[in-house]
């Protein structure tokens, strides 16, 4: 299977496809190398690829990790634009709206320079108590120049 993912690529395969047949042929998939292939991709900008890989997880009812939302939320910002992304947050479960996909998504709205959005989630954050990591920090620094 890690194999398999990466080359996709040049074949224009899909990859509910791929991973399908890697299960019919006796291949188990776990989540740990689900996330390998993840974070393989990611790192060639595959990011429409990423998206497949997790979208066919979420399917199959694999557990999703905070984290695991977050890559989900920055990936579809990416592919499918803000508004999409926006959506999945609001779509999240509040157990899964933590400091993880609310910097992610403030993250998002730096990235577009989206500075009343962001601004207007840095002070919810900051109400909520999130601020925990110097990334929120980070983020509205940019808006200061």
């Amino acid at each position: 299977m890690y194999r398999r993912l990466p080359e996709l690529g040049a074949s224009r395969g899909s990859v509910s496809k791929t991973l399908n047949e890697f299960i019919l042929e006796g291949g188990k998939t776990r989540k740990i190398n689900l996330t390998a292939c993840i974070i393989e991709l990611r790192k060639y900008g595959r990011f429409d690829h990423v998206i497949e890989v997790m979208e066919w997880m979420q399917k199959r009812k694999m557990n999703f990790s905070h984290v695991d939302h977050a890559v989900y939320l920055d990936l579809t910002a990416k592919t499918k634009g803000i508004a999409a992304a926006e959506n999945y947050f609001d779509n999240l479960p509040p157990s899964v709206q933590n400091h993880v996909t609310f910097s992610t998504l403030l993250n998002c709205y730096c990235k577009e320079l989206m500075s009343e959005k962001s601004l207007t989630l840095f002070e919810k954050m900051d109400k909520m108590k999130l601020l925990s990591t110097s990334m929120p920090f980070k983020n509205k620094y940019i808006f200061r120049f």
